[in-house]
């Protein structure tokens, strides 16, 4: 499958769709991406009554589903010096829908979903952006992505009404271009997208009478920004255990928002717990095929029976007081498990299965607690 790469800077992008979206149509699409985020992986069901709510008793439901179908989204990248199209993309809203007894269900394209898995695309609600009501959300929007890494960007008035596409001449008084224009994009951002914006008024000079020139946007992802302290405490445990820890931190941030909190925090505890310093390319490798999960389907039939953290003078005390638990487990050693626990250094992970067991540890010195980890399979456990 394409990646779909590109330098939002460097490229124009433009979202439309072929055929105008009436009003009725947006609150309908409006209210499916509102159910989809609500029921993930779930199937987006309506009964008929709940559709003629939305769209009104005077439009038959059938008719008016089968006008929005047929329309699609348009998406164009364009190299802004040589203005090449870089990549056109067609697809519509739904797949398909199914009427069943006195239910709809709804098969929003698969092409959402592609994109979203794949590069720049991946930061671009595109249904949001079709649901904007105002004429210069989607250029803010876009601007918003471009400077996400900052938090914040300015824009001049003049060359602001230029780029979203109103003129100079239009608003000459500030009180009517903020009511008319401003305030109703600031709106529609905060509404349709995941980011949160608010402005600034910087004037031109210091009296009470100075026009107002530039305005400074400043905003934040809603999402990261309510788990910000919980993602702190997570970062904190790398700082020693990176090259990069920018990159690394740059990195976490991307996949909180993409793909939430717990899928992060499941995985840099995975890559802590089984692998040792420098952690970027299993930071790197972790995020992206969620190893967690892997893991965990891997290993579903193993069983924690004995957990030990301490502190070990030497490495052959260590070794010992691996001897002396799996004695109690009833492992019986084999040459496999010998080699490898006596070649285990400081600081590596010691990684050993077979049928029956499972066993994992780390040696660290003295100053600092190892971990010794014995699983047995579900069935031994259950074994007379």
């Amino acid at each position: 499958m394409e990646n779909f790469k590109f330098d939002i800077n460097i490229f124009d992008i433009t979202i439309n769709t072929d055929k105008k979206i009436t009003k009725k149509e947006k609150i309908l699409l409006e209210d499916i991406e509102n159910y989809r985020i609500k029921n993930k992986d779930k199937d987006i069901i309506y009964k008929i009554e709940e559709i003629t709510n939305m769209i009104g008793s005077n439009e038959e439901v059938d008719s008016f589903l089968e006008k929005l179908i047929k329309k699609r989204v348009i998406i164009n990248v364009m190299a802004k010096e040589t203005n090449k199209e870089i990549y056109f993309i067609s697809f519509p809203f739904f797949d398909f829908y199914i009427k069943k007894d006195n239910s709809y269900i709804f098969i929003l394209s698969k092409a959402l979903d592609i994109l979203k898995k794949n590069n720049t695309f991946g930061e671009i609600n595109i249904l949001s952006t079709v649901l904007f009501k105002e004429k210069g959300s989607k250029q803010i929007y876009l601007e918003i992505l471009k400077n996400k890494s900052k938090g914040t960007f300015i824009q001049e008035i003049d060359y602001f009404k230029e780029y979203i596409g109103i003129g100079t001449d239009n608003y000459e008084r500030f009180y009517d271009f903020e009511k008319a224009v401003l305030k109703p994009i600031v709106e529609d951002i905060n509404k349709y997208t995941d980011y949160s914006i608010q402005y600034e008024k910087i004037k031109k000079g210091a009296g009470i009478t100075s026009k107002i020139k530039e305005l400074k946007f400043n905003f934040y992802h809603k999402k990261f920004n309510n788990i910000s302290l919980e993602t702190d405490k997570i970062i904190s445990k790398l700082v020693s255990k990176v090259d990069s820890f920018v990159a690394a931190t740059k990195l976490i941030e991307k996949n909180i928002i993409n793909n939430g909190f717990e899928y992060v925090k499941n995985n840099l505890e995975h890559v802590l717990e089984h692998y040792t310093a420098p952690l970027d390319a299993h930071i790197e490798n972790a995020l992206e095929k969620d190893l967690y999960t892997q893991y965990k389907l891997v290993n579903k039939n193993y069983i924690l029976e004995k957990e030990i953290t301490d502190k070990f003078s030497h490495i052959f005390i260590f070794e010992s007081r691996i001897y002396k638990e799996l004695l109690k487990c009833k492992f019986y050693y084999n040459y496999d498990f010998l080699k490898i626990l006596h070649k285990l250094k400081s600081d590596e992970v010691l990684k050993y299965k077979d049928e029956n067991f499972k066993i994992e540890a780390i040696y660290h010195s003295e100053t600092k607690e190892g971990i010794i980890k014995i699983y047995k399979k579900d069935d031994v456990n259950n074994t007379k």
